[in-house]
Order: C-alpha cells, then structure tokens, then sequence
C-alpha cells in the first residue's frame, strides 16, 4: 500500500518535508491527497511551495490525488472549468497523465458544491485530454498507485 498524505494545512512545509521523506524512503509509493492546494498567499511561500511540488513531480513513485478542485471565490462557488483549469493545468504539467488519480472527496465535497458539479469540472477536463488519459486518471493509474486487482 502505497502512503496518503495530506499537505493542505501547510502546504510549502508539508510539500517540502514530503520531498524530504521520498529522499529518505525512495521505493515508498506516495499518493498526495486533495490536489491542487491553494498555494501560499506570500510570494516566497508560494515560489517554495512551487519548487516543492515540481521537485515531487520528478519522482515517479509519487502520485496525486485530484479531489480538491472546487472553492469558494468572492463568496460563491464557480462552476466554470475555465476558472479551474490553471491549477489542473499545472497539476497535469507537474505529474502527467500516468500519476494524476481522481477522488471525489465526498461527502466532505457537499460542503463546497453537490457532486454533480464537482464530478462534472473534472470529467470536462481530464475528457477533453482524450481517452486513454481520462481512464487513467478514472482508474488505472489508481490501480498503479494502490496495486488493487480487478475482481
């Protein structure tokens, strides 16, 4: 089984000490939860944040898990891919298409927006890289990262 980590509180520190732990224990898959982040509001935070995160991209055991993709903006929630799209770009410029994974987040999702509307952005995106790339990221690269077998 591969380790879950959960980075939100804290993301430059806890990215930062993700890159440090995959130092230490290299063969250990990772699976970074509740991708993308929303990255530090201070500009050197968030440059460190960044560098963290592109240096986890390099590692080919780490993989992330897509399931915090909706927020609230200027007290609404938008549900345009438009408004989304940056960070899922950067999020597939940094691991790709073999090591993105979905995860809904639900029910924890509710809270944000129905799961329509969250299941909706990221099939919208991940549909228009084109197939192979959606069944990886609905599933296959989820089947790498854990290693579960179909029954």
């Amino acid at each position: 089984m591969p380790y879950e980590a959960c980075a939100k509180r804290a993301a430059r520190a806890s990215s930062q000490a993700l890159v440090r732990f995959t130092d230490h224990v290299p063969s250990l898959r990772i699976v970074v939860d509740h991708l993308p982040y929303d990255p530090p509001a201070d500009l050197v935070e968030r440059a460190e944040y960044l560098k963290a995160l592109h240096e986890l991209g390099k590692r080919r055991q780490v993989y992330a898990k897509v399931s915090n993709v909706l927020r609230r903006s200027q007290n609404h929630v938008p549900v345009s891919l438009d408004f989304y799209r940056p960070s899922l770009d950067e999020l597939w410029d940094v691991f790709g298409q073999d090591r993105l994974i979905y995860g809904s987040n639900w029910p924890v999702s509710n809270l944000v927006a129905p799961y329509g509307s969250v299941f909706r952005i990221v099939q919208e995106y991940f549909s228009a890289k084109g197939t192979d790339a959606c069944e990886k990221y609905f599933w296959k690269n989820s089947q790498a990262a854990y290693r579960w077998r179909a029954r």
